[in-house]
This record gives structure tokens, C-alpha cells and sequence, in this order.
């Protein structure tokens, strides 16, 4: 008995049920995250419904589904059902865009139909098709109740199409009721154990919701068992590969999907360093299907991923068809891989036949076999179709059976599946099946099947002739292809091919099955026997070069022909977004959907080549889940870590009234999405993400009268910061009786760095002027990169080979530290704190400053030997900071000039000053080693805190820093007719924990003011340097710069005391 009569009676009991459980389905979109309740899933379906019957849409009305992102595309497909209608869901994209020949062809069997789709998409399907009003945009959609909704379906209803892969011909509509679906998915569950064994499990599914397997296998079957599940779409997959398989751990998933060409995909794509990071000790199941299993792909997958805890027996091998709703049979759970050997050729068990599932095969003649003997496979079950959508359906189902066109054996053990019947080859009296012929010349000669193909026909004799088809870039490559896969054959087969083919492109399904059938009516095929035909055009230009480069890294072919379309190459959509990602680091920032409806190098060039306005920025409000950034890593395991903090105390007057501080706040936080970080911590994990702007606002009031008491209040409040709740805190405090008073800001450390209060005064200060002096609402400014944008860049580049490149440059590089002199007996694993003591200086004024690098190359120069000077010692070993904002390369297209966010890092620097005397080897010193680091020193931090090298991850920064950076320290950083803002001169606290422990012992701070005044501040701490040592070396290094600057004749310097 099923567990439910049709659809809707399943999201009914599923939607009461979440009511107590909270159980529903997580969407991933990128690096962000949406979960939903089923009660949500379906008021907001209910609401899709309403705003449909708005639109006089009909109970049995088609509505043709083209939409992308997984979470629209569920809600309007229950809306849909809900309604009364018929859902047909439709890949959005082929290589030439949208799929417009199909959807003409489909929509020419419809009567009464509507399309939905995305904004985005809404005008080029427009364009392409000749029912403009029949399109709707489902963000235009009005949702509204109706108190007549739901319709319930009768279980003869049809529930939706699902059209089929089209291996062997042309796609078909196929009709599924509610009956076919339900029976289907309680089999399933029944095999999987029954519903209380796998509703504790958590399914993530990733494959196209327009796919069988990932509407009813990955969304409805888990919605049935009431399972919590996780959706993305394919495309989000191979954005964030990384990002999304370690969610596998993160996430407890206990069953994935997982298609052989996927399977092949993961393996081609994901490198050493990177499984390092997966842990994939949770899954107990992996389904796959969907096409040929390749029995040694899975064992290599197994043998690869072990290392990353997954299980042997975790793989679920099952056969279905959409003809049959999804499965007719399949493996039990925990069992793994099983195979016979049939003529020496080893051969995957697609488990038994589901519960109420008949499965046999026939002979030639149409006549029941006995099990054991070899043919056609059908099926007799409920799940089986009523008909194809508009054609005659006849010749394959009848009186409730199905001819699935497959050729196979139904043995004791299980279902072996052979081939299609349209690809056995008949050769010298004996069977082949044309997938088997390829898996053993690429056994043989190890080229990729994926590169030709295997078909016959007949000629006018009703003679069968077989052809050999060869991807036009394989064969450019190497002429002598075709000889040797011609030789391969003849010895396999004992057979010679008929014919030799050089095609532009393998057409496949969506889920990676070659369409055999469309190959020999392609209009794109040239006979190897005029190779001459064969021209092309090679990259030459310097973009058309860079851009050649990185399809052959994704295609694993060389690229011959600039004009030649990504997808005539082999290329499928998995490829265009991995084409995307690194097409961005050659400064090529395009989507998608551009590339599909400009896929070859030429049309890119010419892109790339007039690229303005590239620089990676996100002009809209960002939220969801980040990536931490590298420092973030290390700061936030800290046991003080609420410590961490800046605080700035602001006088103003007039003070504005609490409802315009908090629309500044707006605009401020509105504007930089680093200001919204939050962390949430979940057990020993802390993760980290951006919050809705109304949640980050947060400002308190106080008003007071003596401004000495307040002192202690400031203290109070800096202890109360909270990373979990407002890292980002204002106090607007009001004197009774007057219209002046004092705002402190506090943010956490992780929020910004030095160079991020700069920018955030900029910004209020601006603001300020605007709101409260002019009256005047505040146009945002146009962002630079978002720090999540820089996030996701950085996590990235993390796991890239170049910054893997480097590690051998920093394991030298950190290799040795300081002996540094102390006045006091201490030890590294005492509790110190360097701020306890602050010793501060002004140094001079620049008067005339022409180069502020070279000013950095001295101060750096002199530091190096003052240290050298007091340690004795001629090989310096500094922390030296940098602020990180030049990107991870010099030319790089990210804009962190105005982005707020702890960007700014330390890297080890070594500084050799042997037999270095003079100032101007001393200097050269100093640019050798600061000019030698890599990918302006991120690759560090990228290794040490994200990648997590195993050696780098031990080690600790040299115990001196060096830090050098400008800020704005006037008093008055504001006024302007009768406004003014000024600094206050309150101490408010300490930065840092007093607990930590710290290996770094002395810091030196310079800073510029706008004044082009340098400041200097020498951190130490009072355990291990007397107050006579910190004045030895400011005296020292005060000294030496003056040298430096009257031996390299910049008159601009003017020491003071």
C-alpha cells in the first residue's frame, strides 16, 4: 500500500508534521544558505497558487517550468500541482541559450499552457517564441490566498511531465499520475529500510530539478520520509566545489547522488590538497544511475575518497527509466558495488526489482523469458506511465507493460542491465554493445571515450556498417587517432569499421548519456578521408592565448580553432562554470549565460579586449553564510575573543536625535557588508555569516550629566561587545539641557583593521554632512569588491596550484626567529601581553613626501638595524604587516579600496645583513626581501589558516613586528557652520584579551597622519623589557632613520623630538 494516494496529500502530511519537527529543505545559492520548513514550503507554494488563479490559470493548464534557481523552481512547481495544473519542467539551457526548438516542438502539443521563468530570462524567451503572453515572470506573479486552494487530484490524475533523457531519440513527454509517482517513491522507501529508518537521514541532491532523479529522488522521496534535505543547482556545484563538499561533513549528510560522468568529473577536478579538507565519514549512501556504470571509475573513485573516511559499501547502484516514474530496481543500502562477469566483460548488479515490481525480459518474438536468458526487459508495476505527452504511445506501453528498449538478464542477484537495444551491433553473429566497444579501446589506448563514438546502420542491403565518429579537436591533435582506435577495434571485434568521421561535437542528454542516435544526421561531419576540409584559425592574440589555456585545463584537449564553439568541443554547461571561475583570473568577468550565447575564444577575446568596467563588485545588499577570512581563523578559537575590539569616542555637536543615527548606521552598513558579519557559534565550530540590515542596527542611549563619571562607563560597555550578536555597537550619549554630546563607536577586530576606521570615519563623516548639515537623503556610493565577494576569492585561492606554488617560499621563510635580549627571566609559554606597555614618539614630519613606498623601505631599513644593532645578530626576522588590499595580484580586478573587513595580515620576512653597511645596501636588503614575496604575501595566510599545510600551520610569526600605515588623527575631523565632530580624549580601554598567550614580543607601530606626521608606538611588555631597554631602541631607531634619510639625501625628513 503507498504511503500516500498523490502529491499533495504527501506535502500536506509533510507541511502538519514540520509544524512540530521544524524538518524542510535547506537551499544552497553559492556560499549562502535559505532552509524552509515544509509549513513554508507550503504557504509559500499555496501563495504561488493564489497569484496563478489570479491570473485565470485553470485546473489541467501545462505550466512549462524554466527556471534555474532550485528554490523558485519548487515553489512553482507545488504551486502549480496545488492549482490543479500540469508542471512541465524544462532544461533552461543548451549550448545556443535557451532550448527555443524544444520548446516550440513541446509547445505545439499543448492545447493550454503558460511558461514561468526568472526575470533574467523572461525577455529573450520573449524574443525566441511567438506566445509573449503566455510568459510570465514568476517574480512578477502576484502571490495572493485563495480559500478555495488546495485542489485535491484524484491518484489518475496526471501529476506532471517529465520528459526523457534522450539517448535514443528524441526527448518524449512522459505522463506521470500521482499514482505512478507515490507507488514509486513507497518502493524506494521500502528498499531503503521504510520510513523510520531513513527519516533521521539528510539527503543533498545536486543534480537538475528537470531531471528525474533530482525532482523525485533528491526532492520528493525525502519529502515523503520527512527527511531533511539540501538542494543547489549543478551550476552552484562547480562554482564552490570545495565549499560545497566539505558542507558534506558540516551539514551531517548522510546521502548524495552521484552519476558516473560526475563521479569522473570530481575525480579530474579535485586535487590532493583539497580531499585533505573533505571528510566524507558521514555518507552511508550514494545513488547512481542515470547511465552505463564504468565498474573501475567507481573503484577509483572509492580508492581516491577513502582517504577522506568514505565508506566502501556506501555505493547504491540502481536501474530506471522515466517511463517508470524513476526506479525499477535497486540495491539495498550498505551493500556497495556488485558485479558478475558476462563474456569477460565485468558487469554492474543493479540490485532487484522494487516491491510491486514485475521485471522480466523477451525475445525477439515478444515472448516471456525465463529468468537468466538475455533480452528486451519489461515492466509491470503502477509506477508505470499512462502514455507519452501527444504521441502514440502503443508500441511501448501496453496493458500496463512497459518495453523499455533496454537489453539485459534478470538474475537471482539482481538486474544487469547490457546496453540500449538501438546500440547492439551485430558482428560476425555476435552481440556488442556499442558503450562496451568504447570502454575497451579507451582500456586499450587510454583516450577518453568521451572523444568518439561508436553506431551503426544499415545500408541498402539491410547490411550493418559500423562507424567510428572522433571529436574534430582529438583528431587535429594527433591525424593517427583514428588509425589506432580503427586497430583497436578490428582486434576487439575480429571486425573492420565501415566508415572513419570527424564531427564538431557528441550530442549528450543532461545527464552525460551520448544521443548515438543524432550522431550520423549531424550536419557537421567530415569524412576522414578529406582531411583537407579540416581548417581552423589558432589563438594569437595575447587574450585569445590566455583564454585558449584555460579550456584546454577544463576540456583536456588543445585548442586549435578560435571560432570553434566551447560545446562542438566537448564542452557541457559543468564546463562553462569552471571555464567562468578561471577565465575571472584573467581579469574576464562575464556570466553564464554570456558565455552560452558566446562560446568560442574569438567572441570571448573580443569581450576580454573591451572589458571595462570589470572590477568584481556587488552593488546589492549582501547576506548569507561567508567563508572566514585568513585572520579570522586564527582569532576566533580565542577563549577572550568578545576582547578583541576598536573603540573610538566622537564629540558632536549638535548630536543628531537617535531615529537619524540609526538611518546613518543604515546607510553605513547598507553600504559596507563587512560591518554585518556575525558569528555563530554551533559547538566547537564558529561560522560566520552577513545579517539583514535591520539586524544590525544597534545603537543605545544614555543621558548624563558629569562628564567625569563616564570613563568607567565607556570601560563597561567595550567588555559587552558581543561577536554572536553586534560585533558593531554605537552609544549615543546626551548631556541633559544642551544639544552637543558623544557617540561611541565599538566594533570587533575581525570587523576591520587599521585602514577600515580610516574608511568607515570617511563614510560618516560624509554621511553626517549630508543627513544632518544638508537635509539631504544619501545616495549610496558605488561599492568596491564586497568582502564577501573577497572571501570567496581568497577560500578559493586557498586550494589554487599557484598559492599551493609557494609553500617551499614560506616554510624557508619562517624557518628561524629572533634571540631577542630580555631585562627580566620569562618563557615563551608565560600569559604576556605586549599592549600592557605602549612607549609613543613623534619621529618627524615629511615635508616633501614624493614616494610613500620608499619612506616604507627606510623605516623598514631602519628598524632592521636598530634590531640588528641591540640583538647582535645580522640575519632579521620580522612580522611584517601589509594591508592586503592589492589583491592576490598586482592587476588584478578586485577593488578593496574602499572595502571594509580585517584584510590587512602578517607575513614572515628575512632580512640578511651580512657584510651590509652602507645605507644603500642596507635599503637594497630590504627591497630584495620585501619584493620577493608571492602573491603580495596572501598565499600565506591562504596556506597557513585555510589550507591548513600541515608544516605552516605549526609555525608562529617572528617574535618582532613591523607595521606601517597612514590614518587620519586630527582632532577635529569636522566642522562646517556651526557642526562640528571632534575626537574625544577619553581612554577607553584595551584592544586585546590580557590572557593570551602571544610568542610576539615587541611590536613597532608607524603611522602617518594626514599632516604627514609619523607617529611611532613600540608595544613590549614590562615581564621581559624595562622602560630603559624600549628608550634604547626608540633613541636607536629615531638615530637611524635620520642616517638613512641624510645618507640618501631626501631633505623632505625633519626629525624632532
Amino acid at each position: 500500500m503507498n504511503l500516500y494516494s498523490t502529491l499533495v496529500e504527501a506535502l500536506l502530511a509533510a507541511s502538519k508534521e514540520s509544524i512540530r519537527t521544524a524538518c524542510g529543505i535547506t537551499f544552497y545559492k553559492g556560499m549562502e544558505t535559505k532552509k524552509i520548513t515544509y509549513n513554508e514550503l507550503m504557504m509559500d507554494s499555496l501563495s504561488v497558487s493564489g497569484g496563478l488563479d489570479n491570473l485565470n490559470i485553470r485546473k489541467g493548464t501545462y505550466v512549462i517550468l524554466q527556471l534555474k534557481d532550485p528554490e523558485l523552481f519548487i515553489k512553482a512547481f507545488w504551486g502549480s500541482i496545488l492549482l490543479g495544473c500540469i508542471p512541465v519542467p524544462l532544461t533552461v539551457n543548451d549550448e545556443k541559450g535557451f532550448s527555443a526548438t524544444n520548446l516550440k516542438n513541446i509547445i505545439t502539443n499543448l492545447n493550454n499552457y503558460i511558461i514561468i521563468t526568472e526575470g533574467q530570462y523572461e525577455k529573450e524567451l520573449k524574443q525566441q517564441l511567438e506566445c509573449k503572453n503566455m510568459i510570465y515572470a514568476i517574480e512578477n506573479i502576484s502571490y495572493n490566498e485563495s480559500s478555495n486552494l488546495p485542489l485535491i487530484p484524484s491518484r489518475e490524475d496526471v501529476a506532471y511531465i517529465q520528459f526523457s533523457s534522450g539517448s535514443t531519440a528524441n526527448p518524449k513527454g512522459v505522463c506521470l499520475s500521482h499514482k505512478n509517482i507515490c507507488s514509486n517513491i513507497t518502493s524506494m522507501i521500502e528498499r531503503f529500510g521504510g520510513v523510520e529508518d531513513i527519516k533521521k537521514e539528510r539527503m543533498m541532491g545536486w543534480l537538475p530539478l528537470t531531471h528525474n532523479m533530482g525532482l523525485i529522488g533528491m526532492h520528493l522521496m525525502p519529502l515523503f520520509a520527512g527527511m531533511e534535505q539540501f538542494l543547489l543547482s549543478p551550476q552552484c556545484l562547480i562554482q564552490y566545489t570545495t565549499y560545497i563538499l566539505r558542507q558534506i561533513k558540516v551539514q551531517n549528510i548522510t546521502g548524495i547522488s552521484c552519476p558516473t560522468f560526475l563521479m569522473r568529473w570530481i575525480l579530474a577536478k579535485m586535487k590532493s590538497q583539497e580531499l585533505e579538507t573533505l571528510d566524507f565519514s558521514t555518507i552511508n549512501t550514494i545513488c547512481m544511475g542515470a547511465e552505463h556504470i564504468n565498474p573501475k571509475l567507481v573503484r577509483d573513485f572509492l580508492t581516491q575518497m577513502k582517504s577522506c573516511g568514505l565508506k566502501e559499501n556506501t555505493i547504491c547502484c540502481g536501474y530506471g527509466l522515466a517511463e517508470s516514474s524513476l526506479l525499477v530496481s535497486l540495491q539495498p543500502r550498505k551493500q556497495g558495488i556488485k558485479t558478475i562477469y558476462i563474456d569477460d566483460r565485468e558487469i554492474v548488479l543493479n540490485g532487484q526489482a522494487l516491491e510491486g515490481v514485475n521485471v522480466y525480459t523477451i525475445n525477439d518474438q515478444e515472448e516471456r523469458q525465463e529468468n537468466g536468458k538475455i533480452g528486451e526487459l519489461v515492466v509491470e508495476s503502477e509506477s508505470v506511465m499512462k502514455s507519452y505527452l501527444g504521441i502514440d504511445s502503443s508500441d511501448v506501453v501496453k496493458n500496463g507493460k512497459l518495453k523499455t528498449g533496454d537489453i539485459g538478464i534478470v538474475m537471482e542477484e539482481g538486474v544487469v542491465i547490457l546496453g540500449r537495444k538501438k546500440d547492439m551491433i551485430i558482428i560476425n553473429a555476435k552481440n556488442y554493445y556499442a558503450q562496451d566497444i568504447e570502454m575497451k579501446i579507451e582500456e586499450m589506448l587510454h583516450i577518453p571515450a568521451d572523444y568518439f563514438v561508436i553506431t551503426s546502420t544499415l545500408d541498402s542491403q539491410s547490411n550493418e556498417l559500423v562507424q567510428l565518429y572522433v571529436l574534430k579537436e582529438l583528431y587535429i591533435k594527433d591525424p593517427m587517432v583514428c588509425k589506432e582506435i580503427e586497430k583497436a577495434f578490428e582486434t576487439y571485434t575480429g571486425s573492420k569499421l565501415s566508415d572513419v568521421f570527424v564531427i564538431e561535437s557528441i550530442p549528450k542528454t543532461v545527464s552525460g548519456k551520448k544521443q548515438r542516435y543524432q550522431v550520423q544526421f549531424s550536419k557537421e561531419i567530415i569524412k576522414v578521408s578529406e582531411p583537407e576540409t579540416v581548417k581552423h584559425e589558432k589563438p594569437s592574440s595575447d587574450m585569445e592565448i590566455q583564454i585558449a589555456k584555460v579550456w584546454e585545463s577544463v576540456l583536456n584537449v588543445p585548442v586549435y580553432d578560435i571560432h570553434t564553439s566551447f560545446f562542438k568541443m566537448g564542452g557541457d554547461s559543468l564546463g562553462v562554470f569552471e571555464c567562468v571561475i578561471q577565465l575571472n583570473k584573467i581579469n574576464l568577468y562575464i556570466s553564464s549565460e554570456y558565455f552560452f550565447s558566446h562560446p568560442t575564444i574569438a567572441e570571448l577575446a573580443k569581450k576580454a579586449e573591451s572589458k571595462g568596467d570589470s572590477i568584481i563588485t556587488e552593488q546589492e545588499v549582501a547576506v548569507g553564510f561567508v567563508d572566514p577570512l585568513p585572520l579570522h581563523y586564527s582569532i576566533l578559537h580565542n577563549k577572550h575573543i568578545n576582547q578583541w575590539n576598536f573603540s573610538s569616542l566622537l564629540d558632536l555637536s549638535p548630536i543628531p536625535d537617535i531615529e537619524t543615527l540609526k538611518n546613518i548606521l543604515r546607510y553605513l552598513i547598507m553600504q559596507h557588508d563587512g560591518l554585518r558579519y556575525r558569528f555563530k557559534i554551533e559547538g566547537s565550530n564558529i561560522r560566520e555569516y552577513i545579517a539583514e540590515v535591520e539586524e544590525s542596527v544597534c545603537i543605545e542611549t544614555i543621558r548624563y550629566k558629569d562628564e567625569e563619571n563616564l570613563e568607567p562607563v565607556f570601560a563597561k560597555y567595550q567588555e559587552t561587545l558581543d561577536i554572536t550578536r553586534c560585533p558593531l555597537k554605537m552609544v549615543a550619549f546626551y548631556k541633559e539641557d544642551e544639544d552637543y554630546g558623544k557617540l561611541l563607536v565599538m566594533w570587533h577586530h575581525v570587523l576591520g583593521d587599521a585602514y577600515s576606521i580610516g574608511k568607515f570615519m570617511e563614510d560618516f563623516l560624509d554621511i553626517y554632512r549630508t543627513v544632518v548639515v544638508n537635509k539631504s537623503e544619501y545616495i549610496l556610493k558605488k561599492k568596491t569588491t564586497s568582502l564577501k565577494q573577497w572571501s570567496a576569492i581568497v577560500n578559493k585561492f586557498a586550494f589554487d596550484k599557484e598559492c599551493i606554488a609557494d609553500i617551499d617560499y614560506w616554510k624557508q621563510t619562517c624557518n628561524s626567529d629572533n634571540i631577542i635580549p630580555s631585562d627580566y627571566d620569562w618563557s615563551p609559554k608565560d600569559n604576556i601581553m605586549i599592549y600592557e606597555k605602549i612607549h609613543e614618539f613623534l619621529l618627524c614630519r615629511v615635508d616633501d613626501l614624493k614616494d610613500a613606498k620608499e619612506l616604507q623601505y627606510k623605516l623598514l631599513a631602519a628598524w632592521s638595524e636598530t634590531i640588528r644593532k641591540w640583538t647582535q645578530q645580522d640575519e632579521i626576522n620580522l612580522s611584517y604587516t601589509l594591508n592586503g588590499r592589492r589583491g592576490i595580484q598586482a592587476d588584478s580586478d578586485y577593488d578593496l579600496s574602499r572595502t571594509i573587513g580585517w584584510i590587512a595580515f602578517n607575513v614572515p620576512v628575512k632580512i640578511s645583513l651580512k657584510g651590509k653597511n652602507t645605507s644603500f645596501e642596507i635599503i637594497h636588503q630590504v627591497k630584495t626581501a620585501v619584493q620577493s614575496i608571492p602573491h603580495g604575501g596572501i598565499s600565506f595566510v591562504c596556506l597557513k589558516y585555510i589550507n591548513k599545510d600541515e608544516e605552516l600551520s605549526k609555525k608562529e610569526l617572528p617574535n618582532i613586528t613591523f607595521n606601517y600605515y597612514q590614518v587620519n588623527t586630527n582632532t577635529t575631523l569636522f566642522e562646517d557652520s556651526g557642526y562640528k565632530i571632534a575626537k574625544s580624549s577619553q581612554n577607553i580601554g584595551l584592544m586585546e584579551d590580557p590572557q593570551k598567550n602571544r610568542k610576539r614580543v615587541l611590536d613597532l607601530v608607524v603611522r602617518r597622519t594626514q599632516d604627514n606626521e609619523l607617529y611611532v608606538k613600540i608595544h613590549y611588555c614590562s615581564k621581559i623589557h624595562s622602560q630603559k631597554t624600549i628608550q634604547y631602541l626608540a633613541d636607536e631607531f629615531k638615530n637611524q632613520v635620520q642616517i638613512f634619510c641624510n645618507q640618501t639625501q631626501n631633505k623632505g625628513f625633519e626629525p624632532t623630538n
